[in-house]
């Protein structure tokens, strides 16, 4: 999603910043916790974190970017940087989507 920080509501806008969207909450946390329980949020980033510690799969999986060894072209067309690393956002959404039933009705209705 383009955004850029210094698009304002009181300026036209221009090809680089005719996407840009304010954001309502100042992070994706407290953006999620409007849409479940803390301790629902609490329990899922603890798990994230101790998958992240304790499985050397997850450990080793990183991005790649381009034309991967399995011939997987998709981080190219979505501009993600090669070999990073997982981390615990990215196993959050992943959670989130997996074991929280509402949350996941929710973001389907979306779409």
């Amino acid at each position: 999603w383009p955004a850029s920080s210094s698009a304002s509501q009181n300026t036209a806008a221009t090809a680089d910043t005719a996407w840009y969207v304010t954001p309502h909450f100042s992070d994706l946390k407290q953006e999620i916790l409007r849409l479940m329980p803390v301790e629902v949020f609490l329990r899922c980033e603890y798990k994230a974190t101790r998958l992240l510690r304790e499985s050397e799969a997850l450990k080793a999986m990183v991005s790649c970017s381009g034309s991967c060894s399995d011939g997987n072209t998709n981080g190219a067309a979505m501009d993600v940087a090669a070999n990073v690393a997982l981390d615990v956002e990215h196993l959050l959404a992943i959670l989130f989507y997996t074991d929280c039933d509402e949350f996941a009705y929710a973001l389907k209705c979306t779409f």
